[in-house]
């Protein structure tokens, strides 16, 4: 058991001692963070938001990536990771054929973004599929089939072809569309 431990980082927020697992069946699976163990605590320590509360890790208002509606991420681990305010809002996303696979792709895009806003080297479809297919075995992306989703992503110009003669070609997310909940990109309400 100690040998897992290792290979297992601490979160870098202060006041978080969980480690940082992205790999799966863990409910905290996050492809995306590498320095924290989930979307609340990234969120803590990259903006600045004022508590009223004394709570050690007060809840963080977040935008619902279906209905753009803020909604609190809470620290525990079933809601530090929220992307949606509500299941109504998420059986809405997810409808429609293989569509969870679009929402792991853009979501891995858009956060890599955030994190990052400044690299513009971007991932290729190999890289992508590796780190969402650790997290999320159950989707089983292809390169092909990512490559394809990507391609309609690129003519929509909600993914950016970081450049194209490059072999293996990069991409990465289009700041122009970062605001926009992933529900509109995906189902075309853009």
């Amino acid at each position: 058991m100690n040998r897992l431990n290792k290979q297992f980082k601490i979160c870098s927020r202060d006041n978080c001692s969980r480690e940082i697992i992205n790999i799966a069946p863990h409910r905290m699976s996050q492809p995306f963070f590498t320095e924290h163990c989930s979307l609340y605590c990234w969120k803590s320590d990259c903006e600045t938001h004022q508590s009223e509360s004394t709570k050690k890790n007060p809840p963080i208002l977040h935008n619902c990536e279906s209905c753009g509606c803020p909604f609190e991420l809470r620290y525990s681990n079933q809601w530090a990771n929220q992307i949606f305010c509500s299941k109504k809002c998420q059986h809405k996303t997810y409808r429609g054929p293989r569509v969870k696979q679009s929402i792991k792709i853009l979501q891995f895009l858009k956060n890599k973004y955030l994190i990052n806003p400044t690299d513009t080297s971007g991932w290729t479809s190999e890289e992508i599929v590796f780190q969402i297919n650790a997290a999320h075995p159950a989707l089983t992306l292809t390169v092909g089939g990512t490559s394809q989703k990507i391609k309609r992503y690129i003519a929509r110009q909600i993914i950016i072809d970081v450049d194209s003669d490059a072999k293996p070609k990069k991409y990465r997310f289009n700041p122009i569309a970062i605001n926009t909940p992933l529900e509109s990109l995906i189902h075309g309400k853009i």
